[in-house]
């Protein structure tokens, strides 16, 4: 009888899986998901501006190709992201370029949730990369307040209030010069920055109605940061008279009467005390 060929323990064959436990993995994958969306939040009201989306679009997904890479034993996963839509722009008006950027980037968004949806079904490599390797970065990032307004000079005083009282730093557009950039990635640079938000609502803009409203970047704003920070770690200000709308129907805010903006001052101390910030 032909005896069995001895099994070769050392094969070269290479298996799909985790190289850190589910979790982890998970926690790297997720902040991406939420990138992406934050990119789509972003309205495009021109050629140039597609351009700097477009630039945006491509380190974000670049990094997502790294990031896959360095979290899976194979590139299976990786190429699957890769292969994931495809883009072309031939002889397209900017706004057609726009959607079709729009649709591809909600591919790759779509991808990378079906990777997260299915971790639970690979398994873990016997001997993990250490933490480290596929960690990006652990060390938390000094707490700094993002401080959205509009016309109003109300935001100097929270500006003032924060400092003097908590010694926290804060910032806005105000506080460095942005001549000759784009929008989308001045926001960019504001939503990786930050730890906290403020945004004032100021009656300012009026419209057809008759009724007034905020500024309609201030409102943009918000959304952003909820995105990226979550609902908890983002205050409005809401200023008497405002005109209802429903990009904040349902929204918790802080209300505040005339020019009286110290009012919401206490209630702004004990929101920074719930998420940490100060103690």
């Amino acid at each position: 009888m032909a005896s069995k060929p001895a099994r070769n323990n050392n094969s070269d064959e290479n298996i799909l899986e985790l190289k850190a436990p589910m979790e982890e993995v998970a926690s790297k994958i997720k902040p991406r998901i939420n990138e992406g969306y934050i990119l789509i939040r972003f309205e495009v009201l021109s050629e140039n501006e597609l351009k700097h989306a477009e630039a945006s679009f491509k380190k974000w997904n670049d990094y997502n190709t790294l990031l896959l890479k360095s979290l899976f034993t194979t590139n299976e996963i990786s190429d699957e992201y890769d292969a994931s839509s495809s883009i072309s722009f031939i002889s397209q008006s900017w706004h057609d370029e726009y959607r079709i950027f729009l649709d591809y980037l909600h591919s790759k968004i779509s991808t990378l949730e079906s990777i997260l949806g299915r971790l639970e079904l690979f398994p873990i490599a016997s001997t993990p990369t250490p933490p480290h390797q596929v960690s990006i970065s652990t060390i938390p990032k000094p707490q700094s307040v993002f401080i959205g307004h509009g016309r109003s000079k109300l935001w100097a005083r929270v500006k003032t209030f924060l400092h003097d009282d908590y010694g926290i730093n804060s910032f806005s557009f105000e506080s460095e010069t942005h001549v000759g950039e784009s929008i989308i990635p001045v926001l960019q640079n504001f939503l990786e920055r930050a730890t906290f938000a403020i945004l004032i609502l100021t009656a300012e803009d009026e419209t057809a109605e008759g009724k007034i409203r905020a500024r309609q970047n201030v409102v943009h704003e918000a959304g952003l940061f909820q995105g990226k920070l979550g609902f908890n770690k983002v205050v409005i200000l809401r200023q008497d008279g405002l005109d209802d709308f429903s990009n904040v129907d349902g929204l918790q805010y802080i209300g505040f009467s005339g020019e009286n903006i110290e009012q919401a001052f206490y209630e702004i101390q004990r929101v920074l005390k719930r998420e940490g910030i100060i103690k």
